[in-house]
């Protein structure tokens, strides 16, 4: 079984490595305004997924930062975030890698309305990042869990995490809670999930060694 690496930079764009493959997720506007992001910072990829158009899942800076720095790495999202980045001279995939499999997840309703299309992530069958949807039906050992966006709540959090079952939890979609509140989530996320669920309270440019 693989030795996998999850690396959260900041908000919901997180790198996953196994030694064989890396993918970054998520290339948001948080993680490219943050004072301690560098694009040096990233050796190496060879998928950068997308799940939706949001600011926060996708910041066409970073991304042509990405698509320069890793000129030969598909870019694979949906059609939706596709149309947004042509306007910026980016070419993307919709069609999966050899190990990655996207599933249609609908985004949930915000405060603004309807989302835009939204597409969930299996990568190498070891880790879920869900975008922001809470309507997946399975997981990977690994699930990136969004725990407070302005469209939901922990309370939902936790109970689409204890519906699924993944082995491990990733703490996402945080950014507006701060310090203080990404401190009180990861003291009370622990007891409220599930007893075969471990959760891995990543703060910003943290990471993690699993053994799958």
């Amino acid at each position: 079984m693989p030795t996998v690496t999850v690396r959260r930079l900041a908000d919901s764009c997180v790198i996953v490595d196994d030694g064989n493959h890396a993918a970054l997720i998520d290339p948001g506007v948080h993680t490219w305004r943050h004072p301690d992001f560098s694009i040096d910072d990233i050796v190496w990829l060879d998928r950068i997924l997308i799940t939706h158009a949001h600011a926060d899942h996708c910041h066409p800076e970073f991304v042509a930062s990405l698509a320069e720095r890793f000129p030969d790495v598909p870019i694979q999202t949906n059609a939706a975030v596709g149309a947004m980045l042509s306007a910026h001279g980016l070419a993307v995939t919709v069609e999966n890698g050899s190990w990655i499999e996207a599933t249609e997840a609908p985004h949930e309703p915000t405060p603004l309305g309807e989302g835009p299309p939204n597409t969930a992530f299996h990568v190498g069958g070891w880790f879920t990042h869900p975008g922001d949807s809470r309507r997946l039906h399975r997981t990977a050992p690994v699930l990136a869990l969004p725990m407070m966006p302005p469209w939901g709540s922990m309370t939902d959090a936790i109970a689409f995490a204890n519906r699924l079952g993944p082995r491990w939890v990733v703490p996402i979609h945080d950014w507006a809670l701060g310090d203080a509140g990404r401190a009180f989530v990861d003291d009370v996320a622990p007891s409220a999930l599930g007893p075969n669920v471990t959760y891995l309270g990543l703060g910003h440019f943290e990471s993690a060694r699993l053994e799958l």
